[in-house]
């Protein structure tokens, strides 16, 4: 249940990291590129990375089904993203939850 649970809350950070520039930059498709428009949007990209990386999310969780005592403690650290090809983007994390420690690239 639990790597159900962490599985789902990465797809769903990298679907935030992915898709959130590109939807603001749906109007800007439709203009055609010009050198200075790449050049604004690789800057761009580039200011995104840098404050991503190093970004740490901390929080709780509990188990449906168990007993509710002290909230178990999780913790996500954005160790680096990368702009692919296209739409694609690489994020590796480190996750901490459960007395688990994990780097993974999603």
């Amino acid at each position: 249940m639990n790597t159900r649970r962490l599985l789902l809350t990465l797809a769903l950070l990298a679907g935030y990291f992915a898709l959130g520039p590109v939807l603001g930059a749906a109007e800007d498709e439709k203009k055609p590129v010009t050198s200075k428009a790449a050049a604004a949007e690789k800057e761009k990209f580039a200011r995104f990375q840098k404050e991503m990386t190093g970004t740490k999310l901390v929080g709780q969780f509990t188990v449906v089904g168990q007993p509710q005592g002290a909230l178990a403690k999780e913790e996500y650290t954005i160790r680096s993203i990368s702009k692919l090809q296209g739409d694609y983007w690489l994020l590796t994390a480190r996750i901490k939850y459960g007395g688990k420690d994990l780097t993974l690239p999603v």
